[in-house]
């Protein structure tokens, strides 16, 4: 199992740009599950939701600037990069 080389903390730039994209990769997995799920059942039991696509742009368009944003925009000053330690536990 990876580890990080040394305590992290909030402050620290490395851990702060992991921390951030983690944090977007969940965003991307919940709307995944969420949206695909949702049409899912509309689609299967023919509820009709109009609310559904504009939802469905709505969510799409959070992710998107929330991707822009942690992969473009975000600075990290000091970040230097670590190479994460793996455990010698098989």
């Amino acid at each position: 199992m990876p580890r990080w080389p040394y305590k992290p903390e909030r402050n620290d730039p490395d851990f702060r740009r992991f921390s951030d994209r983690v944090n977007f990769a969940f965003h991307v997995v919940t709307y995944g599950f969420f949206v695909s799920g949702l049409w899912f059942v509309n689609l299967l039991y023919r509820f009709g939701w109009e609310w559904m696509p504009n939802l469905s742009l709505i969510w799409t368009g959070l992710v998107l600037i929330h991707g822009t944003y942690t992969i473009f925009i975000a600075k990290y000053p000091g970040a230097k990069g670590i190479t994460i330690i793996k455990s010698k536990k098989p």
